[in-house]
């Protein structure tokens, strides 16, 4: 994904404070638990890229995420991809 991100629009603020609600959550040992195991599995197969740059966040951030904190990763990544401009 090669995207040219506005640093100072909505879209990355909200990625932001989504990264900053799901580190705090990670760092305290307090996950989000519901039953959205059918989601997740559809994303990983409509959005593949977006699910691998998900994967290689929790990689660059040296992370583990369960499948829901994943899931919410791989929404916000979508969203800001999908409306920011591709290079």
């Amino acid at each position: 994904m090669n995207l040219k991100i506005d640093k100072e629009g909505f879209n990355y603020s909200r990625f932001v404070s989504h990264m900053y609600y799901l580190l705090d959550r990670v760092a305290n040992n307090k996950e989000i638990k519901t039953q959205n195991q059918k989601m997740f599995d559809q994303l990983i197969l409509e959005y593949p890229q977006t699910y691998e740059c998900a994967i290689r966040i929790c990689k660059a951030l040296e992370i583990k995420l369960n499948d829901e904190e994943l899931l919410y990763l791989i929404l916000h990544v979508n969203r800001l991809s999908s409306r920011e401009e591709t290079l």
